[in-house]
């Protein structure tokens, strides 16, 4: 990872000695990486002047060479004569502790890169870590990858598509009614699911260790509660006619309480157990776990009957969790984690507020299935 805090965890293990090594082949990328170390710096206590002490940059010019820029780091000041052995012919030396000020300052122009106010050049953070990520807005970034773009689209189509195939099928005396309130609220729990999903595997990706795990780990331990939730308290829902409005609210919040919760994870970052850090990453998904798990199967149960109409919740709840996972990607890409947990709780709350009341058929069968 390149975001500031994986920086601070590289640089914090580092010995007094030790150094960290980046290479990129992009000048644009080496410029935001160099600012990117200078924020780890900075966000504790050390200057930027002070920073570039123990920093040198290189940048080797040759058409073969795979990586064009190093940044060479260390956390104490650099001795001349090591930073003097860097410099080889076939590398230029752009910066290296004992250079004047003024070679500094054009270190830091980003103009000298050909840069534009079009690319976003900031210091990455886990909140929003694509480093490789230079566009600027919701539009830019949308039109950057255009395929995304068309998924949405049909993933839209396909949910209005079984909304009209399922109300063809229906007989009762309003279809409209009767089913279009029930597939709505099913698009708006698929969406939201995947929502809350995404974010949280972003968030955690340093903590768990890495993309891999994180979307590995995260995703089963959010799956497991999201289960417990509807196993252990999915029945209370299903006992009250607005079910399915307080299961989401109670989503709703407590997505909202793990976006502030999950907003600063440095001292989940920094414990060194891996077992710990995974443990502790369970505990905290377990409230929005437990809740999200509770809507989509009591909304089953008051608006399952017949019973084909099953398959096409189903079915318009997955096509909607598409579209809502390019949604999220494109908050996650724009705004980050945090602020896409609270679009996720938006949904939820529009949600509840859009359920209908419990199917008379179906809370009198679940009664009597009870009974």
């Amino acid at each position: 990872l390149y975001t500031v805090e994986a920086v601070q965890l590289y640089l914090s293990r580092l010995t007094a000695t030790g150094v960290l090594v980046l290479i990129h082949s992009d000048p644009g990328n080496a410029y935001r990486q160099l600012l990117t170390v200078i924020e780890a710096f900075e966000a504790t206590g050390v200057s930027r002047a002070r920073a570039l002490e123990g920093i040198v940059v290189l940048r080797d010019p040759r058409p073969g060479t795979a990586y064009h820029y190093m940044l060479v780091v260390r956390t104490s000041p650099m001795p001349v004569e090591v930073a003097d052995s860097l410099d080889l012919d076939s590398a230029e030396l752009l910066w290296a502790p004992g250079d004047p000020a003024a070679r500094g300052d054009e270190l830091f122009d980003r103009k000298k890169l050909g840069a534009t106010a079009a690319d976003d050049l900031t210091p990455v953070y886990d909140e929003r870590p694509y480093f490789f990520q230079n566009t600027n807005g919701l539009r830019s970034t949308a039109l950057a990858e255009p395929g995304r773009l068309w998924v949405l689209v049909l993933a839209i189509v396909l949910v209005l598509a079984l909304i009209i195939e399922r109300r063809r099928d229906e007989r009762f005396d309003n279809p409209a009614r009767a089913f279009l309130r029930p597939a709505a609220v099913a698009s708006g729990l698929g969406a939201a699911f995947l929502c809350v999903e995404l974010a949280l595997i972003q968030r955690f990706t340093l903590a768990a260790g890495g993309t891999l795990y994180a979307v590995s780990f995260v995703r089963f331990s959010l799956l497991a509660w999201s289960a417990a939730g509807a196993l252990l308290l999915g029945g209370r829902w299903r006992r009250l006619d607005r079910g399915v409005s307080w299961a989401c609210l109670v989503a709703a919040l407590a997505i909202a309480a793990t976006a502030l919760l999950v907003r600063d994870l440095a001292w989940l970052d920094s414990i060194s157990s891996d077992a710990g850090r995974l443990l502790l990453i369970t505990a905290i998904l377990a409230p929005a776990g437990l809740a999200i798990g509770c809507p989509f199967p009591t909304l089953l149960a008051h608006h399952g009957e017949p019973t084909n109409r099953i398959a096409g919740l189903w079915a318009i709840n997955g096509a909607a969790s598409v579209a809502g996972g390019i949604v999220a990607v494109l908050a996650l890409r724009v705004a980050g984690s945090t602020d896409a947990l609270f679009l996720a709780a938006g949904l939820y709350l529009a949600t509840a507020a859009m359920a209908p009341r419990a199917n008379t058929g179906a809370r009198t069968a679940l009664d009597d299935r009870m009974a």
